[in-house]
């Protein structure tokens, strides 16, 4: 019996360290604020630490509104970067998160989650989803970079308004389509679209 005791006394005690090591973590602290970040873009090692994130966050919260930034530099030498961000989407909706902001530097990421959702007929976007698009004119410090796509993007005229165009035109959205979207809190903007006569809040 005192075994017994003594063995559930350790382990206890043990439980207690690990709990204490969890909350006092950096990302725990995050979390208790809803908010993922990470500042660079993605690679297979951010990848990782986000996908951990998100994974411990549905294990410690009961709440299910996360705050999640990303920060698409668009220099990534990652080749993957397009599947890691969709992988990361498809994530979140199977843990049922809601994503209140999500903040991209360049909408390379973003357009492949787009795509693809769009190909496959569904809506795109968590409930409440706000993504924010920055103008490729407001990230001059962008030098050079070996993907002929990539400049292009850089070229004023193949910015923001480009790629909202080939969203519409490729994925074929009606009226209704793009109501659903806002109807669900979801806001696509970029200043630069309305050149094409979006609003900037869709």
């Amino acid at each position: 019996m005192l075994c017994y005791i003594e063995k559930n006394l350790f382990m206890d005690r043990k439980i207690k360290t690990c709990k204490k090591h969890i909350y006092n973590d950096p990302s725990t602290i995050l979390f208790s604020k809803k908010i993922i970040y990470i500042g660079n873009s993605i690679d297979i090692i951010s990848y990782e630490i986000i996908i951990s994130q998100i994974l411990c966050f549905k294990l410690l919260q009961n709440s299910r509104n996360i705050n999640l930034f990303l920060n698409f530099s668009n220099t990534s030498k990652d080749l993957l970067e397009e599947i890691y961000t969709i992988n990361l989407y498809c994530l979140l909706n199977s843990s049922n998160l809601d994503i209140s902001a999500v903040n991209l530097g360049l909408v390379k990421g973003i357009f492949s989650i787009l795509l693809l959702s769009a190909s496959r007929k569904k809506r795109f976007g968590c409930r409440n989803s706000q993504i924010a698009l920055y103008s490729l004119k407001e990230n001059s410090w962008i030098t050079q970079n070996n993907n002929s796509l990539d400049k292009f993007w850089i070229n004023e005229t193949f910015s923001n308004n480009y790629l909202f165009m080939q969203f519409f035109v490729k994925t074929n959205l009606k009226n209704k389509q793009i109501h659903n979207l806002f109807e669900r809190n979801i806001f696509l903007n970029a200043l630069d679209s309305i050149k094409f006569g979006f609003n900037l809040i869709l």
